[in-house]
C-alpha cells in the first residue's frame, strides 16, 4: 500500500493537470470565438449606422422642412403586407391610424432601441404634442387619448364597455402574448425555421446571424420560464389560446370550438343570432379594442410561423378572422419595405 499511494497520488495528480489544461483551452477558445463574433456584430452595426443613419430615410425627410412635427413611430419591421410583425407595434399602428394621426414609421434596424424610454418598442417621439418620448402602446394610447390627439377612438363607449374592453385588453396583452412568443422563441423548429431567418436574416456572416440569435433566444426563453408560460407543453399552450380567443368569438357571436355537447351548442347558436351582425366588438365602429384583438390575431394567423398547433387553433375561429379581416381592409396600410 506504501509503494502504490503516492504512485496513485502522482497519476491522479498528472491526469488533473491535464484535465485542467485542457479545459483552459476549451475556454480560451470559446472566448476567442465570441470574441471574433462580438468584433464582427460591432462592424456590423457600425456599418449599419453609417448606411442608414440614426433613423430612416423617410423620417429624416418628413423631418426635414417641419422639425419635429412629425411623430415617429419606432418599432420592429414590417411582415409580409402587415406593417409591424409584433403584437404591441401593430396595435399602435392601428390606433394611429383609425384615430387619424399621421407618423413616420422607423424600424428597429435604423433606431437599434437608441433613445427607447422603457427599453422596447413601440416607443414615439416628435410630433407637437410631446415633450419627449413615450413607451408602451397602452400608455402612448392612453396619453394621446388624455391630449385630445386625434379622434377618440372610445369616446363613445359606455362604463360597462370599457370595462369589458380593458378586461380583453389585459387578456390579450398579458395571457396571449406570451403563447405567442412561446411559439416563435422556445419552439425549436420555429425558431430555426421562421424566426432566425426572419429577424436576423440581414446580420452577416452566418456564424455572427447564430451567435446573435442564440443569444436573445435564450434570454426569452429565461423570461417566458420565470413568466411561466415557458414551463407549458405545447397542447397545453394551444387549449389556453382555445379557451381565451374563444372568449372573444363568443362575444362577437359565434360559436367557440370545440364545443362541449348538446346544451352548450344551443346557448350560442341563441347568441350568434342575436349578435351576429355585430362587425366590430361594441357594435358597428371600432374601438381601441378592435386595434389591439386585430394585432394579436393578424400575428396569430399570418406570418411564417402559420404551421404550428396555436396557429391553427386561431384560424378555427370564424368571427375573429372575419373581425380581422374585416380590419385589415379598413386600415389599408401602405408597407414599408422590411
Amino acid at each position: 500500500p506504501r509503494a502504490r499511494g503516492p504512485w496513485g497520488v502522482h497519476v491522479r495528480v498528472e491526469m488533473s493537470a491535464v484535465v485542467v489544461k485542457s479545459a483552459a483551452a476549451a475556454v480560451a477558445a470559446g472566448a476567442a470565438a465570441a470574441a471574433a463574433a462580438l468584433f464582427v456584430f460591432r462592424r456590423h452595426k457600425k456599418k449599419t449606422q453609417k448606411s442608414t443613419g440614426s433613423r430612416s430615410a423617410a423620417a429624416a425627410a418628413a423631418d426635414e422642412p417641419r422639425g419635429a412635427s412629425v411623430l415617429e413611430v419606432y418599432a420592429t419591421r414590417p411582415l409580409d403586407d402587415d406593417p409591424d410583425v409584433s403584437p404591441p407595434c401593430l396595435k399602435l399602428l392601428a390606433f394611429l391610424k383609425l384615430a387619424g394621426v399621421p407618423y413616420a414609421y422607423v424600424p428597429y434596424k435604423t433606431h437599434l432601441m437608441r433613445g427607447a424610454p422603457k427599453r422596447k418598442v413601440p416607443f414615439v417621439r416628435g410630433g407637437p404634442h410631446l415633450e419627449k418620448p413615450l413607451g408602451d402602446s397602452q400608455f402612448i394610447v392612453e396619453a394621446f387619448q388624455a391630449r385630445g390627439i386625434g379622434s377618440d377612438l372610445d369616446a363613445w363607449l359606455t362604463d360597462e364597455q370599457r370595462a369589458i374592453a380593458t378586461a380583453f385588453r389585459v387578456m390579450l396583452e398579458e395571457s396571449v402574448y406570451w403563447s405567442l412568443l412561446a411559439v416563435r422563441w422556445i419552439d425549436e423548429t420555429q425558431f430555426e425555421r421562421h424566426t432566425v431567418p426572419l429577424l436576423f436574416g440581414n446580420i452577416n456572416p452566418p456564424v455572427l446571424r447564430r451567435f446573435v440569435a442564440r443569444g436573445v433566444r435564450a434570454k426569452c426563453v429565461k423570461v417566458l420560464d420565470d413568466q411561466g408560460y415557458g414551463r407549458h407543453a405545447p397542447d397545453e399552450l394551444v387549449h389556453l389560446m382555445r379557451t381565451q380567443l374563444g372568449a372573444l368569438e363568443t362575444y362577437l357571436g359565434g360559436s367557440s370550438p370545440p364545443s362541449p355537447p348538446a346544451a352548450s351548442a344551443a346557448s350560442s347558436s341563441s347568441s350568434s343570432a342575436s349578435s351576429s351582425d355585430k362587425p366590430f366588438f361594441f357594435g358597428d365602429r371600432p374601438c381601441t379594442l378592435d386595434c389591439v384583438v386585430y394585432a394579436f390575431t393578424t400575428s396569430l394567423v399570418q406570418g411564417p410561423w402559420v404551421d404550428h398547433p396555436v396557429a391553427a387553433a386561431a384560424r378555427s375561429f370564424d368571427k375573429l378572422m372575419a373581425h380581422q379581416a374585416r380590419l385589415k381592409a379598413l386600415l389599408a396600410f401602405d408597407v414599408p419595405p422590411p
